[in-house]
């Protein structure tokens, strides 16, 4: 979904006109900037936080000349779902070892150590690479 998608969507949900919908959009968006260059979160319930992390300075390669790069420290802007966003995602999001909760007290009492991390949304495939490794 692209912004003028979201617009639409906003508009058609909240019955306003187009124009409102925008308008409504780029304040929210404005809102969220504006909080993050001054360094606040943006806490949602439900839905995630808009956080700034620090990135720490770091040496890089260039893959065509081999050199090495200094990358300086820096801030970075960055969303973590909240718990209802992340169960109405479909697919399996699995993830084990120092990872408090029950999904890791079930991995535990299944006898399984290490990490177990998927990505892909799309739930069949997912199903299918754990049912391969055994987890389910």
């Amino acid at each position: 979904m692209n912004k003028n998608e979201l617009v639409a969507a906003v508009a058609d949900k909240a019955d306003l006109t187009k124009a409102q919908a925008s308008d409504a959009v780029e304040a929210a968006l404005e809102i969220i900037t504006s909080a993050l260059k001054s360094g606040d979160e943006v806490r949602l319930l439900g839905f995630g936080n808009f956080v700034v992390v620090d990135r720490k300075a770091t040496t890089a390669r260039n893959p065509q000349t081999g050199a090495t790069v200094d990358v300086p420290a820096s801030k970075a802007p960055k969303f973590k779902p909240g718990k209802a966003l992340k169960d109405a995602v479909p697919g399996l999001h699995l993830m084990l070892a120092g990872d408090p909760g029950d999904k890791a007290d079930a991995f535990t009492q299944a006898g399984m150590d290490g990490f177990i991390s998927i990505k892909s949304n799309n739930y069949e495939t997912n199903a299918a690479l754990l049912k391969k490794l055994g987890v389910l």
